[in-house]
């Protein structure tokens, strides 16, 4: 299959921005299809935070919105923020409903300096219970910055070496 025919897509959930913004980069890179998870219980500004901190440390799930079915793309990229150590709720409702997908992922996660990534690409894991063999953190300081660039860019290219693709990005 060449490059030009292969289909990508992004799926993520974003609260304050910083996902929703990493989700357009690497969907530029990609040439792919992006959505987002809708999850309106944690939409408002303080109150959204408290309960989004509060069910993360409670490992409560919520329930999301209608979500695309993906099986039919090559590649998906699957992104979400790390919230008290753990994938964002949302992002967890979606992964541990097994949803269709197929064989190569890639996870991408957003994360304040104080939550570093490690737990939550393994809970990640655990939810869809399957390995994600591509993964990329970028800090929300990096936000905006050449350094997020360089991150989506290595994050795409090890993503499109997975789906076994040798183009260059």
């Amino acid at each position: 299959m060449s490059e030009n025919s292969k289909k990508f897509a992004v799926i993520y959930y974003s609260r304050g921005g910083h996902t929703e913004r990493a989700a357009h980069g690497i969907a530029k890179v990609l040439g792919a299809d992006i959505f987002r998870i809708q999850c309106p219980r944690y939409g408002s500004r303080f109150l959204g935070y408290m309960r989004a901190g509060y069910e993360s440390l409670r490992q409560i799930k919520p329930a999301l919105s209608e979500l695309p079915d993906l099986q039919d793309y090559d590649g998906v990229a699957i992104g979400g923020p790390v919230w008290t150590s753990y994938p964002a709720t949302p992002l967890r409702s979606y992964l541990s409903g097994k949803p269709a997908l197929p064989e190569v992922l890639g996870l991408f996660l957003t994360n304040g300096d104080h939550s570093p990534p490690s737990k939550a690409y393994k809970v990640a894991e655990d939810d869809l219970g399957r390995t994600i063999p591509a993964r990329t953190s970028i800090s929300n300081a990096q936000d905006g910055t050449a350094d997020m660039d360089h991150l989506i860019t290595d994050f795409c290219a090890d993503f499109r070496q997975i789906l076994g693709s040798d183009a260059n990005i």
